[in-house]
C-alpha cells in the first residue's frame, strides 16, 4: 500500500482485493506471530538442544496441522545432515533419511540450494531416494533450510498423507520458525 497516495488508494486497494481477503491474511498473521513466539519461548526453556528442538518441532507443526515432521542439523565434522527431532515418522523413514549429504535426496537439495520445496506428491520427483515415502503413502513434503550468516546448518521437513497439503503461506511460517 502506498500511504503517500492518501484514504483513497487503499480504499480502492481494498476494494480491489476484497475486505475478506485482508481480514484472512491479517487472522493468518496473527496466528503465525503467536505460534512463533512460542516457538521462541519453547526454546528458551533448556539447555538441552534435543529437548528443545522436539519442543519446537512440535510447536511448528500445530499451525500447518502436518502429519510428520523432522528437524535435521549438519554435523561439521562429517558434513552429513543428522535428524536431531523427529514426530509422526517412523523408524525406517527416519533411518532412510538420516546422514544425507549436501545435494542428496529431498532434503540434500534444500541443503544445496538453500531454497524452499515445496512437493504436492513426492511419488513424482526423481530427488526422492527414500523408498519409505512411497510404501507409508506420504505424499507432500515441505522442507525449508535453517541457515546462520547465509549458510544452511540445518532443514526443517514436515509431511503430510494428503496430496497437495501444503501452500505457500505455509512457506513464511517455516521460514521464520526456522530463524527462531
Amino acid at each position: 500500500i502506498e500511504w503517500s497516495g492518501g484514504p483513497y488508494k487503499i480504499f480502492t486497494f481494498m476494494k480491489m482485493i476484497g475486505q475478506k481477503s485482508i481480514e484472512k491474511a491479517a487472522r493468518l498473521y496473527s496466528s503465525h506471530i503467536k505460534h512463533l513466539s512460542n516457538i521462541g519461548m519453547a526454546v528458551n526453556e533448556s539447555l538441552n538442544l534435543k529437548k528443545i528442538l522436539t519442543h519446537a518441532l512440535k510447536k511448528i507443526r500445530i499451525p500447518v496441522k502436518a502429519e510428520g515432521g523432522i528437524i535435521y542439523l549438519l554435523n561439521e565434522e562429517t558434513k552429513r545432515f543428522l535428524p536431531v527431532a523427529h514426530q509422526g515418522i517412523s523408524k525406517r523413514l527416519i533411518k532412510e533419511m538420516s546422514g544425507f549429504r549436501m545435494g542428496e535426496g529431498l532434503s540434500g537439495y534444500i541443503a544445496r540450494s538453500g531454497k524452499v520445496l515445496i512437493l504436492p506428491d513426492i511419488k513424482a520427483d526423481s530427488r526422492n531416494i527414500s523408498p519409505s515415502f512411497i510404501t507409508e503413502n506420504w505424499h507432500s513434503y515441505i522442507g525449508v533450510p535453517v541457515k546462520c550468516k547465509e549458510r544452511v546448518t540445518g532443514i526443517i521437513v514436515l509431511i503430510s498423507r494428503q496430496k497437495n497439503y501444503f501452500r505457500p503461506e505455509n512457506t513464511v511460517f517455516l521460514q521464520y520458525a526456522g530463524t527462531q
